[in-house]
């Protein structure tokens, strides 16, 4: 079922400002992730 609007805009305001994964296919046709600088300190696992 879709989140509603309110809902998901309420979600988006309590993330930190999120790093993004780019991706791409390089010049051999495979696909690459990237991640912006400090994306991996966004998903540290929370012990």
């Amino acid at each position: 079922m879709a989140m509603p609007l309110e809902k998901s805009k309420v979600l988006l305001k309590n993330i930190p400002e999120i790093e993004v994964i780019i991706m791409y296919i390089d010049d051999n046709g495979m696909l690459r992730f990237e991640l912006t600088p400090g994306f991996n300190q966004f998903i540290k696992p929370q012990i």
